[in-house]
């Protein structure tokens, strides 16, 4: 049991160390008693580098945590412009090979109707040469129109519903 009781107070004592410390002030009430009025302060800052009080505050703790801090974000950056350079590049690779497979594909079923026409079998030869010819000039046709852009509004948002 005490064991437990120590473990309790060693948790509660850890928890009271790391209370932050708020301004008090009292204050003289309406009907003469007093009010005790509570101050709290909440700063943020969005981005990987802080604002330049609290960049000289780093560096009067630890000398150089501000050049850290900026060498940091710069390797950030220049990771993620990586990044977005190899997924741009990987895009771009992966729609040539599938050109090139589309054309492949084409011309050999395009020169196959053409054989088997040749060799006899016209109905045969016939389908697949307009197929293959209707499914070009239709891919060709379709490719022509600009693919919608999809953002983050698009992603995150959902379509209204019509009421009718």
């Amino acid at each position: 049991m005490s064991k437990s009781r120590n473990r309790k107070k060693k948790k509660q004592n850890k928890v009271q160390q790391h209370k932050p410390q708020i301004p008090q002030k009292r204050v003289e009430g309406p009907q003469g008693g007093t009010i005790q009025k509570q101050t709290v302060i909440h700063t943020s800052y969005i981005g990987p580098i802080p604002p330049a009080e609290d960049l000289d505050r780093y560096n009067q703790i630890t000398p150089g945590a501000a050049d850290r801090i900026i060498a940091m974000a710069e390797k950030e950056q220049t990771h993620r412009h990586n990044i977005d350079g190899d997924t741009t590049r990987g895009f771009t690779e992966y729609m040539r090979r599938g050109q090139w497979f589309a054309f492949i594909l084409g011309a050999v079923s395009f020169l196959g109707g053409i054989f088997l026409i040749y060799t006899g079998s016209a109905g045969i030869g016939a389908s697949i040469f307009m197929l293959s010819l209707a499914t070009l000039v239709g891919a060709a046709i379709w490719g022509f129109k600009s693919p919608k852009i999809i953002d983050e509004d698009d992603i995150n948002n959902e379509p209204e519903e019509n009421s009718q």
